[in-house]
């Protein structure tokens, strides 16, 4: 404890250390659980304090009042009153609400620029009693595990991973996408940026001439379709099928004379082949005829034993 007279930012840097010998971090008074804010009730009134002290309670950018060294949200355990009067008040304190009874509040409207602080000491876990996850790190508080969280987890074990979307800070229509400790907006065709803030010039009108151009596409097809509806297609089909056979007969016959050609061609060369046989025929029959009557010529004029 100091009694020291302190602006809050001279008490925070007093209170705010972390010991490496001992693995301990100091901070300024907070009450995060109801058996530590049970215990500090006690302590001070059995030290029958009647000075204010200066708290770790502060306002964070969403006007949510958080515990600043753990950044775990304040929440009121019935033990010790409370009195906020403002949501621009960012800082708050313990003072003693009643000299007689030492009833305890915690108050946000100091009235005045410094006061006392009291720092208060964690100790980490043990690695075997280390409950926290997605790498928070592990504290004894008042006997009950206490887990400080990395950017972009919450959650009493830093179960639970911050949806950076719920501020919707993606615009002008945009999808959000939740990361650890970030998102990303994917953007509409015309507008840019971190938030899609940035209107791209001219792709609206762009994108109007696109979506006409589109329009009146889709209007013909439609159109083309509607009047071939109408046509009458069952007399297209007969004079499309008659057609068809026609071309067809017309495709037989011409095969069929090409076949009939072929024949007559290969009759006529079987008869010319006929023919030269015969004349081979006959000049042999001739040269059998000569050669018998040189036979008889010769027998006629041999001379008689």
């Amino acid at each position: 404890m100091n009694s020291t007279d302190s602006n809050w930012k001279e008490a925070y840097d007093a209170c705010m250390y972390e010991h490496n010998a001992t693995q301990a971090i100091t901070h300024l008074i907070a009450f995060e659980s109801l058996a530590e804010t049970i215990s500090f009730s006690f302590w001070f009134k059995g030290n029958k304090y009647t000075n204010s002290f200066w708290s770790d309670l502060v306002l964070d950018d969403e006007n949510k009042r958080i515990w600043s060294w753990s950044s775990h949200i304040y929440h009121p355990f019935g033990y010790m009153k409370e009195n906020f009067t403002s949501l621009k008040k960012t800082k708050a304190f313990l003072r003693n609400n009643n000299s007689a009874t030492f009833d305890y509040e915690i108050n946000d409207d100091s009235g005045m620029a410094k006061m006392g602080y009291i720092c208060e000491a964690q100790l980490k876990c043990n690695v075997n009693d280390n409950q926290c996850q997605n790498n928070g790190t592990c504290f004894i508080n008042s006997g009950r595990v206490l887990c400080t969280c990395e950017p972009g987890y919450q959650g009493s074990l830093c179960e639970i991973m911050v949806d950076n979307c719920n501020s919707v800070p993606c615009l002008h229509g945009a999808s959000c996408y939740n990361k650890v400790n970030n998102y990303t907006c994917e953007c509409t065709p015309f507008y840019r940026g971190r938030n899609c803030e940035i209107e791209i010039p001219n792709a609206l009108e762009d994108g109007r001439k696109s979506a006409l151009a589109i329009s009146v596409s889709i209007l013909g097809l439609i159109l083309l379709v509607l009047c071939l509806m109408d046509l009458p297609w069952s007399s297209m089909k007969k004079i499309l099928c008659d057609r068809s056979e026609a071309k067809k007969n017309e495709n037989n016959e011409y095969a069929n004379q090409q076949k009939n050609r072929k024949i007559k061609e290969e009759k006529k060369l079987t008869k010319e082949q006929l023919v030269a046989t015969d004349e081979e025929i006959l000049k042999k029959f001739k040269l059998i005829m000569a050669q018998n009557n040189v036979r008889k010529t010769q027998n006629s004029i041999s001379p008689a034993f």
